[in-house]
């Protein structure tokens, strides 16, 4: 006989458990089309190397969002950034009051780190295009002194890539590459672009 004692005894673990299970939300978006580099130069309204000045995320009904302060440093494309201005980019997913959000795919950003940005404008914000895939941090070769990019931090799957079907990373960067040479085939892309 399930007594009011019994009820609590069983009760009590799955509201904790609950609860806890609750503090960090999971969006859906672990399955991403992969996009090639001429995907993201034909997507993307501007295209720089920056530096993330400030994060700060904010509640919008059960969904958190951050807002990522960026200090434009290197134009890649003409017209809609100049170096010195700083733009707001905004990512599903962050510390909010009561929870935090992880959003798989997004874009996770840190202040100081250095990345080469793929974005596209909505309004004063702009968006990183295909979520963490248009986000690629600059780190220094410690041997030669050089800017590499690295591969995207991607925390979920692209589809389209292998005969397989799925993959870790985009397959034009696969290991880190020279920005230098990056950028050039970036720019012979724009020029490319209607």
């Amino acid at each position: 006989m399930l007594t009011m004692r019994n009820a609590l005894r069983l009760l009590v673990p799955l509201l904790v458990t609950a609860a806890l299970a609750g503090s960090t939300l999971k969006a859906r978006a672990s399955t991403l089309v992969v996009m090639t580099l001429p995907d993201l130069v034909q997507r993307a309204d501007a295209i720089f190397v920056g530096r993330v000045v400030t994060s700060s995320s904010f509640e919008r009904g059960p969904r958190i969002f951050t807002v990522h302060r960026i200090l434009v440093e290197r134009p890649v494309s003409k017209g809609l950034l100049k170096a010195g201005e700083t733009v707001d980019l905004l990512t599903e997913g962050g510390r909010g009051e009561r929870w935090s959000q992880v959003v798989l795919g997004e874009a996770v950003l840190k202040p100081g780190e250095e990345s080469l940005f793929f974005v596209a404008r909505s309004g004063d914000r702009f968006f990183s295009v295909g979520m963490a895939q248009g986000v690629y941090p600059v780190i220094r070769d410690p041997g030669k002194g050089t800017e590499l990019i690295q591969p995207a931090r991607i925390s979920a799957r692209l589809v389209g890539t292998t005969p397989g079907g799925m993959a870790d990373a985009a397959p034009w960067l696969r290991e880190p590459r020279p920005l230098e040479e990056v950028i050039e085939a970036i720019r012979a892309l724009l020029e490319r672009k209607p």
